[in-house]
């Protein structure tokens, strides 16, 4: 029985191979085998790599040696990781040809700002993780609005910031997470919502979604610290396991995020 793309009439194929990007062609010329028809040619390939490592000089390298075989396209299986980029290092890097498939990005030491992900999102196909939490320095405009705005497919943030009414914004986005961890040392924005809030958020939420408020604390208080976060939890969350924890609180230290103390709360029975 013949694959069935080999069957479609050719207007139709030749608009499949429009609307799919390379890494999705790539995928569909493969599957046909030898029979790929002409018009999903020519033959697209990438480049594997597990986990790429990409600073300003890599990014350099990167669009300087684009013309080489299979370097313009490359499926990163695991991570791509950024370290101390900026939005500027992108002026002057001609990265219309440059693509890469991820399933997750982390930002290493970045200046992470509006104009750094709109750059990004014109060369990474579709993440679904973003990690900020080792990036310190966030312009105030970066909300999870802008972000899903410009990542629409992310469904799993870790955000080294929070900000008054975080709560309120990323229900704005209409977006079925199934992760959102944040991590911050300034309690009143950590915590600028109403118990029955985060409930009903979680609640609108997938099966497995879960949620991270990590406070980060200069010297060792946990228990006192926990009996504060506590305040913010709705008494229809329990301690006592019941499937998978639905919010996380911890403390942690600033200089050793090793050091800390978890509480995980489950739906009550």
């Amino acid at each position: 029985m013949s694959y069935p793309i080999l069957t479609l009439p050719y207007p139709f194929a030749k608009r499949l191979r429009q609307l799919l990007d390379p890494f999705e062609l790539e995928e569909l010329q493969k599957a046909a085998g030898p029979y790929v028809r002409n018009e999903l040619k020519p033959i697209v390939e990438s480049r594997k790599m597990d986990v790429v490592f990409m600073s300003a000089y890599v990014l350099s390298y990167m669009v300087k040696h684009m013309n080489a075989p299979h370097a313009n396209l490359i499926n990163c299986l695991e991570s791509l990781n950024l370290l101390h980029l900026t939005s500027s290092d992108f002026e002057n890097a001609t990265t219309t040809q440059l693509l890469i498939r991820t399933k997750r990005i982390g930002f290493f030491e970045c200046h992470v700002s509006n104009a750094l992900l709109n750059k990004l999102s014109k060369i990474v196909v579709r993440p679904f993780i973003l990690e900020f939490r080792y990036s310190h320095r966030f312009d105030e405009d970066v909300k999870f609005s802008t972000i899903i705005k410009i990542f629409p497919s992310v469904c799993w943030i870790g955000l080294g910031k929070a900000y008054s009414g975080w709560l309120d914004d990323l229900i704005s986005t209409r977006t079925l997470f199934k992760a959102i961890e944040i991590f911050h040392d300034n309690f009143d924005e950590l915590f600028s919502f109403k118990p029955a809030e985060l409930y009903d958020y979680v609640k609108t939420q997938h099966s497995t979604f879960r949620i991270l408020l990590s406070y980060k604390v200069n010297a060792y208080r946990y228990d006192w610290v926990i009996h504060m976060m506590q305040k913010f939890i709705d008494p229809r969350f329990d301690i006592k396991k019941n499937g998978r924890p639905k919010v996380t609180l911890r403390v942690q230290l600033i200089d050793n995020p090793s050091f800390y103390h978890a509480v995980r709360y489950y739906y009550k029975k």
